[in-house]
């Protein structure tokens, strides 16, 4: 059983959010300093109801905090990013 099971809606401003949990975009959790657990964690979801583009939405019992490994690598391209800007 998945949690998404729950939320049959696409669009993530229809889904309440319990007070104690969090649901995030995948580069949400990623700037907190977490990646998902594996490829089958998360769903895709509408941003709101205008939005013409999707989002990877990650519960957080769907994320795992990054090693340090992961965290050096995440760093390096996002300096890459800021510097191509």
């Amino acid at each position: 059983m998945s949690i998404w099971d729950d939320y049959k809606t696409r669009v993530r401003t229809r889904i309440n959010v319990k007070q104690d949990r969090l649901l995030l975009t995948e580069r949400q959790w990623k700037l907190k300093h977490y990646v998902k657990l594996n490829d089958k964690c998360g769903k895709y979801l509408w941003v709101n109801a205008y939005c013409p583009n999707q989002e990877l939405y990650l519960w957080d019992e769907e994320v795992r905090k990054m090693t340090d490994e992961e965290l050096a690598t995440y760093r390096a391209e996002e300096k890459e990013k800021r510097v191509a800007r």
